[in-house]
């Protein structure tokens, strides 16, 4: 009968069917990432899309003469034309530096709230399915109330209120409505991966969580 030591040695080496060959220097995680990115075509389009769309609303307004707050008195509501790409407003305002000045603001909203929502949906999905117990019953609770709210309506009544204020206000709310599906996915992952052999192998090598740590 093999110790406890034994066997955690035993799982954490890897198995000859995953050991790199050749003698060269396994890559590391970032370059898996990348790899794993850029073979994704999907991934890849809609990184150069994003990339595109900011080219074009910073560097867009660079390109005309007019301000998304200009006034053009000698053309009032003309059709597109050379002097004004998109047309005029009734009021004589260039509706190209209007629409790069909203794109600005949706993007930079846009990006924002998905990188706080990714960000909360990995916390509070892999807290949730790593801990489990009490945890995973009282985060998932709340994740099941923020998904029977009307997300959409609650932020149409509370819009009101935002004017006047920053808009980093509207980004928490939004990103505070987009987390939850997000986090069940990765509570789903990680659920999965809390029986893979290296978590085995670390938890039989005294490796403790600080859950269990505590005392």
């Amino acid at each position: 009968m093999r110790s406890a030591d034994e066997v955690a040695v035993s799982l954490a080496q890897p198995s000859p069917d995953t050991a790199p060959v050749g003698s060269g220097a396994q890559p590391t995680r970032g370059r898996l990432v990348l790899r794993r990115f850029l073979r994704s075509r999907k991934a890849v389009c809609g990184l150069v899309a994003i990339v595109l769309l900011f080219l074009l609303a910073y560097l867009g307004p660079v390109l005309i003469p007019w301000g998304y707050a200009d006034i053009d008195n000698t053309a009032y509501l003309r059709p597109p034309s050379a002097e004004h790409w998109f047309g005029t407003t009734q009021v004589g305002q260039d509706v190209f530096a209007q629409t790069m000045r909203g794109l600005q603001k949706s993007l930079v909203i846009g990006l924002l709230v998905g990188v706080i929502a990714t960000g909360l949906a990995s916390v509070v999905g892999a807290a949730a399915g790593y801990f489990g117990g009490w945890t995973d019953r009282v985060l998932m609770w709340m994740v099941d109330l923020l998904l029977v709210l009307p997300g959409f309506l609650i932020i149409a009544i509370l819009s009101p209120t935002f004017r006047g204020r920053t808009w980093l206000i509207f980004v928490l709310v939004l990103a505070g409505f987009a987390w939850m599906i997000s986090a069940r996915i990765v509570r789903g992952l990680t659920l999965s991966l809390r029986e893979r052999k290296f978590v085995l192998a670390a938890h039989f090598m005294g490796s403790k969580t600080p859950a269990a740590a505590a005392p």
